[in-house]
């Protein structure tokens, strides 16, 4: 449980194993590669910088099958609804070598680069006539050629749009100027009025004057010829010609889709081969040899040795000491049941080498924190369903998935404990033996006694802010930080553990609603407890800026730690935090019961009530699922991340990532 402890190797090996070694290293995926250019500067080292391996050919061909892979998606077919949701083609050994060695994939992606052109040619020819064709329908009534539309030898005809209802005007304006012009509407669309303008050409001055006054607005079809009622029908004809075209395009994809399996098994290749190339990179060299650096997981040190010594006699395989300050990379190692929350410390950053993993210490808490923001049993067996389900159908994803099924685990139990099945649905069915069941399994209903779940939330605030704070104490315990652990956890485990002694014997408490009682004699507060608080307190304000010279300055920021900056309002804070879940736990709860007050609502409509409320119910839950679900993940993610992580938790740790043969794609079965 943890971290796996790593160990740092050296590998030197004559330039003809080059090859091999590397490509058994990749098989092992045991030994993650240290670039030696970036491990040692300066200029005694740079006689054994690696020369640039050129990957440019690797990295082209990659591009090409990305292309192929992508242009070909949209044309394969498609074995079912949920065959979206994930999946890997299956290859023999011997498949995948005849694919690699034997397969014309050059030869597809070319015809998928020939294909892509053709259809981008013919789709834009294809929006060109359509938008050609809508500017045409206004003109259909036309009955005049479009390239008689212009100026004559005598006369001017004219094309354009005016807003509409905006002729008489035009007209009127015209008329002022001359009286030796025809105006015609051609057609109305929407706000514009289509028209037509015949005036003499030497009347052309007149005529731009009453234009200028109007908000006529000139349309011309200069490469047009023929009515535009000829045009529009040649121009349907051009599209359902190129329609065709691209149908035709599609078929033949269709047949090439049928290769995109074996262009995605090529492409995993090409990946590894990249890969390989970067790693050769990575490595130091001379005339003969080749050294390489690296990191492997302790549990595996004695493998990857025996496999390199068996099979590569001309090379030397030892430990060696980390450079100075060098960390290094992490791998988080948990017992099965705790594989889940490594989510969610992986979206926070992963611990450093040496620190505690956080994810089998934040487990029970982010559960029990997730069913509380639901208190909905039957919530609960919703999203546990959902996540087995799309288990069987996704391959990637399955530690959250893993995640959200232990989560509403946990809301049914809490749910059940509070009486939530679907907000108060039991209630409004009227079953006895349903209403006997949920009865029977409740401790308390959050609605009606909200204040439970008020110290409820507090209590376990206070629990996870002690947790964190004994997880640092026994981190700098470990590594030997005796005054840390003493003057930064113990002194503010005992202070906070004085303060709230203190408020359980005062009748505050009751006062509040904190306590059904008082927990505590009040004589508890005599003066040797008021002495504890204060000294405590005092070896705070002296021990926590212990790093400052300067005495007063060091009393002044040890005051500010004790109230402001990290200090009791900080803790306060923190505990008062909780308090979000009771209140999403509410909300939930508070729109399940509207949920089902609209939907009874429809139960007494005649034939088609008990329809429409079971749509309601069914649709309405669904969406309160999905936001709650949604909300309830955000917000315990926030209390273990600012209340929790912020007590002991560092990171800034690197992913361990062993040089290994990754199949994205595809997956290469064993054959007994």
């Amino acid at each position: 449980m943890g971290i796996a402890r790593m160990q740092k190797v050296r590998v030197l090996f004559h330039s003809s194993l080059k090859e091999d070694l590397l490509e058994n290293l990749q098989d092992l995926g045991l030994l993650e590669v240290v670039s030696f250019r970036e491990s040692y500067e300066g200029p005694e080292y740079a006689q054994f910088f690696p020369q640039e391996m050129t990957s440019q050919e690797v990295e082209s061909e990659l591009s090409d099958l990305r292309f192929a892979v992508d242009f070909l998606k949209g044309f394969e077919r498609k074995e079912g609804l949920l065959s979206g949701l994930g999946g890997k083609f299956s290859f023999t050994p011997q498949e995948f070598a005849e694919t690699v060695k034997e397969f014309d994939w050059k030869g597809v992606v070319k015809r998928c680069r020939q294909l892509e052109r053709e259809r981008s040619q013919l789709g834009s020819q294809l929006a060109k006539a359509r938008g050609l064709r809508e500017q045409l329908l206004p003109w259909a009534g036309l009955d005049i050629p479009l390239e008689d539309v212009g100026p004559t030898s005598q006369s001017v005809i004219s094309l354009g749009t005016i807003p509409r209802d905006g002729l008489p005007k035009l007209e009127r304006s015209l008329e002022e100027k001359t009286d030796r012009f025809h105006l015609e509407l051609v057609d109305r669309d929407g706000n514009l009025d289509y028209s037509l303008l015949v005036y003499l050409k030497e009347e052309e001055t007149e005529v731009g004057e009453a234009l200028k006054g109007s908000e006529w607005s000139q349309v011309s079809f200069p490469d047009l010829k023929g009515s535009p009622q000829d045009i529009s029908v040649n121009l349907h004809t051009q599209m359902a010609d190129i329609s065709k075209s691209l149908e035709e395009i599609g078929e033949k994809a269709e047949k090439l889709a049928g290769f995109r399996p074996k262009l995605l098994a090529l492409l995993d290749e090409r990946s590894n081969l990249l890969a390989k190339r970067q790693v050769e990179g990575a490595l130091a060299q001379t005339s003969q040899a080749y050294m390489l650096e690296g990191w492997v997981k302790r549990e595996d040190f004695k493998r990857l040795k025996r496999e390199l010594e068996a099979k590569f006699a001309a090379s030397s395989f030892a430990l060696i000491d980390p450079l100075p300050g060098e960390a290094p990379p992490v791998e988080l190692r948990n017992r099965r049941i705790f594989k889940p929350f490594e989510v969610v410390t992986e979206l926070y950053g992963r611990p450093a080498y040496f620190e505690l993993d956080p994810s089998p210490l934040l487990a029970i808490f982010f559960v029990v924190f997730f069913g509380l923001c639901l208190t909905d049993a039957g919530y609960g067996l919703v999203l546990s369903g959902l996540a087995l389900v799309m288990m069987r159908f996704m391959q990637g994803g399955r530690k959250f998935l893993w995640l959200m099924f232990a989560g509403g685990i946990f809301t049914i139990v809490e749910g059940a404990l509070m009486g939530g099945w679907f907000g108060d649905l039991f209630q409004k069915l009227s079953l006895p033996f349903l209403q006997d069941f949920r009865t029977s399994l409740m401790l308390f209903d959050p609605m009606a006694k909200p204040m439970i779940f008020f110290r409820l939330a507090l209590l376990l605030g206070v629990v996870q802010v002690y947790f964190g704070l004994f997880i640092k104490l026994y981190e700098n315990l470990r590594e030997k930080r005796i005054a840390d652990a003493i003057c930064d956890q113990l002194l503010w485990i005992v202070f906070l553990s004085q303060l709230l002694l203190a408020l359980f014997s005062s009748q505050l408490v009751v006062k509040l609603a904190l306590a059904p009682r008082v927990l505590v004699s009040p004589r508890i507060m005599g003066l040797p407890m008021k002495a504890s608080i204060l000294l405590v307190a005092g070896l705070i304000v002296i021990f926590s800026e212990r790093g400052e010279k300067n005495p007063i300055f060091r009393l002044f920021l040890g005051f500010l730690h004790l109230f402001i900056l990290g200090g009791i309002f900080s803790y306060l804070g923190d505990v008062l935090s909780y308090i979000r879940l009771m209140a999403l736990g509410l909300v939930t709860a508070g729109i399940a019961i509207a949920v089902n007050n609209i939907a009874f609502m429809f139960s007494g409509i005649p034939y088609v009530g008990i329809i429409v409320m079971v749509i309601i119910l069914v649709f309405g839950h669904l969406f309160n699922i999905g936001i709650n679900v949604l909300g309830g993940f955000v917000h315990t993610l926030r209390l273990q991340y600012v209340e929790f992580f912020q007590k002991f938790f560092q990171g800034g740790g690197k992913a361990f990532n062993p040089f290994r043969k990754q199949t994205k794609y595809i997956t290469v079965r064993s054959v007994d």
